[in-house]
């Protein structure tokens, strides 16, 4: 496992930081199951604008200098995948967020921190950083790319943070990611966590009928602590 040394131009979350995720019955039964965190290759995202440079980064720069940097990033993502897991940062329920990320009404928003999530995953590899959300199209001042410095011998030596970037359109998102670099074209990194000191709260998706909802509490209760369930302040039924 590699381990971070130093960052330049990335700024640090502050632990108590609220962070979640808007799981389907799927999705948080494989969690309770299977007790893992999954970091998914950025391969696999639809959004092609994933791990672009962003034009701004350039800005002054000499066409031929930019083609060329341009040209040695993607030689490096060849053979360096970018495996993140993707948050939001949370200071209430998200309306959208629940239609687009559990549309069928059958899950949870899960919360916990920052500080919880480094705990769990316990990696020297680990970067987090916030996402920043851009106009790729324009140009009106440079874009620092941020550094992560490995200890000296690794390889990768040093990587470029373009995870850290987003276009506009997801500004809803509101994202916090966690990111591993590793050689190698693996689809995830399934990571073990103990999910009951994880998860620090439980919102039941509150579109989901009254009976489904009792049986979802129900079985969850049976890993998580009652207490952290919290109501839903939405009430559309």
């Amino acid at each position: 496992m590699l381990k971070i040394t130093s960052t330049v131009s990335l700024e640090s979350i502050p632990h108590d930081t609220k962070i979640a995720r808007y799981f389907t019955r799927e999705k948080i039964d494989r969690l309770t199951k299977e007790r893992t965190i999954w970091f998914a290759n950025v391969k696999s995202f639809k959004d092609k604008h994933e791990r672009q440079i962003p034009d701004a980064f350039f800005k002054d720069w000499p066409r031929d200098s930019v083609n060329s940097y341009r040209t040695i990033s993607t030689k490096i993502d060849e053979k360096i995948s970018a495996f993140v897991s993707c948050w939001t940062m949370f200071d209430g329920e998200n309306y959208a967020l629940w239609k687009m990320y559990d549309p069928e009404s059958t899950g949870v928003c899960i919360v916990t921190t920052v500080g919880e999530l480094l705990q769990q995953v316990n990696r020297s590899d680990l970067v987090l950083c916030y996402v920043e959300y851009i106009n790729p199209n324009k140009v009106e001042k440079r874009i620092d790319l941020p550094w992560i410095i490995y200890e000296p011998g690794s390889v990768p030596h040093a990587m470029r943070v373009k995870e850290k970037f987003k276009i506009l359109p997801y500004k809803y998102e509101n994202e916090v990611r966690g990111i591993i670099y590793k050689i190698g074209e693996d689809s995830g990194i399934a990571l073990h966590i103990d999910v009951v000191a994880f998860v620090k709260e439980i919102y039941l998706n509150p579109f989901m009928n009254k009976d489904a909802s009792l049986l979802l509490k129900t079985e969850l209760e049976k890993v998580f602590d009652p207490a952290i369930f919290k109501e839903s302040i939405i009430n559309e039924k």
